[in-house]
């Protein structure tokens, strides 16, 4: 005998289901992300050692291994905000199945006996129903995708930082060979110094929570 499901519990079963394609859908921006960076480090390094190879002046390094980096960065930002349209999805269902936030004394414990649930709108998978109908999932998806706060994603702009401060002290390594022993004190400070503010940067951003 086929049994019957009730509106409820189909709605259950399909934000069960909702659950699981945005996590999987987050996952594969991360794999996605992983890969450009790859991408980047491959043909950075490329550049790097063709520079060497043909003696290319220090300044033309610093120029093309920055615009390397910063293309590559313009990217896994541009795929950061489509992950974060989906991460914002996933914060609306955590915060109803565990009736916080926006949904204190109306989640899913509260209407987990009931026919509805009411104000939250299951299976949309992009949030685009709850982003015409609820105002505050509006300001938190336009939060999430703010560009520059993808841009400054500690897990984004710290590879491509490196790579660019690299490129630069490659560079100005080699105009600064050419100018005696000035390069020597040259190798000791740069690190330091870029490293400093690295650092500096990275606590900065941490305060800003730009950590997804």
């Amino acid at each position: 005998m086929i049994k019957i499901m009730s509106f409820i519990e189909y709605q259950k079963e399909l934000l069960m289901k909702e659950a699981v394609m945005v996590q999987e859908r987050i996952k594969d921006y991360d794999n996605l992300s992983f890969k450009i960076k790859g991408w980047c480090i491959t043909l950075w390094s490329a550049f790097i050692i063709l520079g060497f190879q043909l003696n290319i002046q220090g300044t033309i390094i610093i120029i093309y291994s920055t615009s390397i980096s910063l293309i590559f960065w313009m990217l896994d930002t541009f795929f950061k905000l489509y992950q974060r349209v989906w991460i914002t999805r996933m914060q609306d269902i955590q915060d109803f199945i565990n009736s916080t936030d926006n949904y204190k004394g109306k989640g899913l414990k509260q209407q987990f006996n009931t026919d509805s649930f009411k104000n939250f709108y299951v299976f949309d998978l992009l949030g685009r129903i709850s982003t015409s109908k609820k105002p505050k999932y509006k300001d938190k998806k336009e939060e999430n995708t703010n560009f520059w706060k993808a841009f400054l994603v500690r897990n984004v702009w710290v590879v491509y930082y490196g790579l660019i401060g690299t490129g630069g002290y490659i560079g100005a390594y080699l105009l600064l060979t050419k100018m005696g022993l000035i390069f020597l004190i040259f190798m000791i400070s740069f690190p330091i110094i870029w490293l400093l503010i690295g650092v500096k940067g990275y606590l900065i951003l941490g305060k800003k929570d730009f950590h997804f």
